[in-house]
């Protein structure tokens, strides 16, 4: 219905079992570049996938905007009578959400690992207000002192961006911080908050006043940093970040009237990816381990794409033959593999779940295994700095937050995990025990602490 045609204009926010590799369609090669994951992943077929449709509430829509570790989905449904409803895919079934009290329609955007969702919902004058969904019921999140807020991602410390109207009627990105909104860029024209790690870095894109460019931006540590664009004079959005910091989004190529191209921004550069084929692409999530999931046109229409180890692949030639599927967008991916996304079957748009089989799953060894055990560490730096050295001989440790590099955050972890090692299945699995690991896991790591079966910490 024409709440969908709105979203649209607010930016990008506008079980068939999968033949072995040898039986697949040739991969199309579009972009070289050097790897950037934190470790090379193993040589082996890379794709092969199961997908889900993840159905309806009734209508003939649904799309699948965000998922988190344990592969549970979240986006937004039709109703038998078109209005859209935000939703939760998990463990098979959809679930609706429901809408705030007095409002027609509902999306949901993001997900964290304790199931925390967040998203959206309008009124009847379509004015939009930002919502939190846990332990059952939406919370209004407010706004920055004007009539409509969104948002957009939410993190593992229950951190929230999105964006926000001001008094003056500007739309400015916001982060939502133990009961806050907060404008993320108070000089900025305009801005808009998209993405969110477990390190409380925040991407985005806005325009400084006076500039008729809108550009990507991250903001860390208090500072906003602008990302520049591909070609002079151009514009860029940032759209997602993962635990290492890598950027992705979109920015204009060849002249400042020229397509948009997708780009990965890693050591201070932004990065081409190319498309498959067409004049556009969008890059939206990127996981911990640098593999980034969009969309681009090709033969005709937009089609999802991965760009892992340099190479970015049309997920729809990793389809079976007759599959009934065209996969147009690929919007969120997690550590694991699984992307979701939409696209259409039988006629119809259908939010989509993909998961790797285990032979295509990513499985780097010798570094961090999730984003989860990255945030541990980048979330108690100055706590490690304390213990650090009497725990492990000859570690580092850090004296600001944003000091460490990737490569010594993972090697100093490894370290660690020499004098103690993670249980971190168990963590996973206790809402409780995640929530309570932030500010437990490394001022508690001690033999003797009580904290030790909470968290599923065992001492070597």
């Amino acid at each position: 219905m024409w709440f969908r045609s709105l979203l649209e204009l607010l930016g990008p926010f506008s079980h068939l079992p999968v033949n072995g590799c040898q039986e697949k369609q040739p991969r199309r090669r579009r972009h070289t570049a050097r790897k950037l994951s934190p470790e090379p992943l193993e040589e082996r077929c890379l794709l092969s996938y199961s997908i889900v449709d993840v159905g309806t509430l009734g209508g003939n829509y649904s799309d699948a905007r965000g998922i988190n570790t344990a592969g549970d989905v979240v986006g937004s449904a039709y109703l038998a009578d078109n209005y859209s409803h935000a939703y939760l895919y998990s463990g098979g079934s959809m679930s609706d959400l429901g809408t705030l009290g007095g409002f027609l329609d509902s999306y949901a955007s993001g997900i964290n690992d304790v199931g925390h969702v967040v998203g959206f919902a309008f009124d009847m004058d379509a004015h939009s207000h930002a919502f939190v969904y846990s332990d059952g019921t939406l919370m209004d999140l407010g706004t920055l002192g004007g009539i409509a807020s969104q948002a957009f991602a939410i993190n593992n410390v229950d951190q929230i961006v999105g964006q926000a109207l001001t008094s003056d009627g500007t739309w400015h990105a916001f982060l939502y911080n133990n009961g806050v909104m907060n404008d993320l860029w108070p000089q900025a024209s305009s801005s808009i908050a998209w993405g969110i790690n477990d390190s409380g870095q925040v991407v985005g894109s806005g325009y400084n006043p006076g500039d008729r460019h809108t550009h990507a931006f991250v903001y860390s540590d208090g500072a906003i940093t602008d990302l520049g664009t591909l070609t002079d004079d151009g514009d860029s959005s940032a759209y997602g970040i993962n635990a290492y910091g890598q950027i992705v989004g979109s920015a204009t190529v060849h002249g400042p009237s020229g397509p948009s191209h997708a780009f990965l921004y890693t050591d201070g550069a932004m990065i081409d990816l190319g498309t498959l084929g067409g004049a556009v692409s969008t890059a939206y999530g990127i996981n911990s381990y640098g593999q980034v999931v969009g969309t681009s046109e090709a033969r005709g229409g937009y089609h999802a794409f991965l760009y892992s180890d340099g190479t970015m692949t049309d997920l729809n030639d990793e389809l079976p033959v007759g599959s009934g599927w065209t996969l147009a967008y690929a919007w969120a991916i997690n550590d694991a593999g699984q992307i979701a996304g939409w696209g259409t079957i039988a006629g119809e748009t259908h939010g989509y779940l993909l998961t790797p089989d285990s032979s295509s799953a990513p499985h780097p060894t010798g570094k961090p295994t999730t984003g989860f055990e990255v945030s541990l560490i980048q979330q108690h730096r100055l706590k490690i700095s304390e213990q650090l050295p009497g725990l492990v001989p000859g570690a580092t440790p850090w004296s600001s937050p944003t000091e460490a590099r990737p490569a010594q955050q993972a090697d100093d972890l490894q370290a660690m995990k020499r004098g103690y090692s993670f249980k971190f299945n168990s963590i996973m699995q206790s809402a409780h025990a995640r929530r309570q690991a932030r500010d437990m896991v490394f001022a508690a790591a001690r033999p003797d602490s009580p904290a030790n079966d909470l968290l599923g910490i065992s001492w070597a």
